[in-house]
């Protein structure tokens, strides 16, 4: 779970989902054993109903999410379904075996894809955050060697400032020279 909300709220959230995974658990349960005077194909689109909590779970809580409440599911509705087992055709029971199944690889899948989906975020987040500390890095550096340009030329002015004044004292002593010498 990434959150960037204060521990109190995350709580108050992770509660809130719990319980609501469990409410719509918990009805859907509920209706599957009360009505179960209706017809086999009724609990079926009911037992569709379940893949919402599942996925819901694994986006919520990843994987473990995933396969918890699927299990949770599957260990609520066996009851039902082994009781439905006489009146059930043999390809109608496959069938609901295979809705079990199914329900469990959802969840464990859809909660592998969002930790794999959270992982990849947060790699892309630090990649970010390196991109950002490196383009301040440039900046600062860049600036670092506008300074360093700009000594350099001052350097530079002040050496040929240097050079100029040395070749007009030696031009001025030059001919001083000379007249003390010649004299």
């Amino acid at each position: 779970m990434l959150n960037h909300e204060p521990p109190a709220q995350n709580r108050a959230r992770v509660i809130f989902d719990l319980i609501a995974i469990g409410v719509v658990v918990a009805v859907l349960t509920i209706i599957h054993y009360t009505n179960y005077h209706y017809e086999v194909d009724y609990h079926i689109l009911l037992q569709f109903a379940y893949y919402l909590p599942v996925i819901y779970a694994a986006m919520r809580f990843g994987p473990a999410g995933g396969i918890i409440s699927s299990f949770i599911i599957t260990l609520l509705f066996l009851p039902l379904m082994t009781h439905f087992q006489h009146t059930l055709t043999p390809a109608a029971k496959y069938t609901q075996w295979v809705e079990v199944a199914l329900i469990n690889v959802i969840g464990w899948l859809t909660g592998f894809l969002t930790e794999e989906e959270r992982k990849a975020k947060r790699k892309y987040k630090l990649a970010l955050t390196v991109q950002k500390e490196l383009v301040e890095k440039l900046r600062q550096e860049g600036q670092e060697r506008e300074r360093l340009e700009g000594e350099i030329r001052r350097t530079e002015r002040v050496t040929a400032l240097g050079h100029m004044s040395a070749g007009l004292a030696h031009e001025i002593r030059n001919p001083l020279g000379c007249r003390l010498r010649c004299q």
